[in-house]
């Protein structure tokens, strides 16, 4: 590197640490999540449903750098606050419904697709009134034809920063889904044919 290089270089990364350690310290000033909660940068889209592989338990706050956990993996991050001031936007899903989609797939578009439908509506109703206490009645309106099968929404009365009574309902809807599987499972049906509840 030149003198005059350097002369020119030095000062750049000067303003660029000032700038970063400004707007570091503005993230950590502005609050916009506390320890604890489950934060998204940047949400591709407007989905109702938790994706956790891109959202981030946030560990600890500094003033410059925050500290998060991976829902998906476990895998800790430590982020610097500059970056993360200049994100678009940021969903802090604590305080967010908790949605499931239950996918049943089977083709649609055929003869059978209206008793599909109507049998993966009244079954999922059924399982939320049999647990008043935990989940909403049903939005059977959500139930649609898609590319994989027929799919049905249901949401839980908590909201995602209850993480553990809301992972306990997941566990029990999880098992009621099994056994509709065996109960549901077309004659020539697959060997990997299952009823999936995501997230």
């Amino acid at each position: 590197m030149t003198d005059k290089s350097a002369a020119i270089t030095f000062p750049r990364l000067i303003l660029r640490f000032f700038r970063d350690s400004l707007d570091a310290i503005d993230f950590y000033n502005g609050h916009p999540c506390k320890v604890g909660e489950f934060i998204e940068f940047d949400q591709p889209n407007d989905s109702v449903f938790l994706n956790t592989l891109n959202v981030y338990r946030v560990d600890k706050i500094a003033w410059m750098y925050t500290e998060v956990t991976c829902l998906a993996n476990g895998e800790r991050v430590r982020w610097h606050n500059s970056s993360l001031c200049r994100y678009r936007s940021m969903t802090c899903w604590s305080y967010c419904p908790v949605r499931f989609q239950i996918m049943l797939p089977v083709p649609v578009n055929t003869t059978d697709g209206i008793f599909w439908d109507s049998l993966l509506k009244s079954k999922i109703r059924q399982f939320s009134n049999d647990n008043p206490g935990e989940w909403f009645v049903a939005c059977t309106s959500y139930c649609d034809p898609t590319p994989d099968g027929y799919r049905v929404m249901i949401q839980h009365r908590e909201k995602w920063g209850q993480l553990d009574l809301v992972l306990k309902s997941r566990e029990k809807l999880i098992a009621y889904c099994k056994e509709l599987t065996e109960e549901l499972r077309p004659v020539d049906a697959s060997d990997d044919f299952a009823i999936t509840v995501f997230p």
